[in-house]
């Protein structure tokens, strides 16, 4: 974080010296650059998660298909 420091005159004549602090542009593109790092990282992980869960759900729909079709072939 940069500060600066302003000098104005006030009505008395006196410099009257105030800081103004801020971030850098340098600073705001490093910052952005990481939270865009970890956003991708996020989508990618729930993105893989979600295949995952989809894999699992139609594993679980084939296995209760064949579990019904050898049920009705036995009898």
């Amino acid at each position: 974080m940069t500060t600066s420091n302003h000098s104005n005159r006030t009505r008395s004549g006196k410099s009257a010296t105030r800081t103004i602090a801020g971030f850098s542009m340098v600073e705001l593109l490093v910052a952005m650059a990481i939270g865009l790092i970890l956003i991708s990282g996020m989508i990618s992980v729930f993105g893989g998660n979600r295949r995952s869960s989809e894999l699992n759900q139609a594993m679980s729909n084939m296995q209760e298909s064949a579990r019904f079709a050898i049920d009705a072939i036995s009898r």
